[in-house]
């Protein structure tokens, strides 16, 4: 339970990969864990995946086909991200764009959506 004795909700992804942390804290909250049935690569419900295309777009368009080095990669990352960031219009159309999808989803029956 967390403070005050709410019991926690946990929703992930269906992620491939999780952390040996992560799955150990679940297992030891399992009694206070009320864990939401979530799609895993799901851009109708989580715009972050809308927001990594966009960053893996960005980094193709630089580099496509080139070779770099870890270094040059992790700065063409941090780049990358710091032109996402930096577009606020977009990341609130994406934020914004929440109620649409939700509903879209529910018209779909949690079929396929435009998102």
């Amino acid at each position: 339970m967390r403070p005050g004795g709410a019991p926690y909700v946990f929703q992930q992804d269906k992620a491939q990969h999780t952390a040996h942390v992560t799955k150990r804290w679940k297992e030891e909250h399992a009694d206070d864990l009320n864990v939401l049935p979530w799609p895993g690569k799901s851009p109708d419900f989580n715009v972050i995946e809308n927001a990594w295309g966009i960053m893996e777009q960005k980094l193709t368009e630089d580099g496509r086909g080139e070779r770099h080095s870890a270094d040059e990669l992790w700065w063409r990352v941090e780049q990358a991200w710091d032109s996402l960031r930096a577009n606020t219009e977009m990341l609130a159309a994406l934020s914004g764009s929440m109620v649409k999808r939700l509903q879209s989803v529910v018209e779909a029956a949690g079929g396929t959506t435009k998102y």
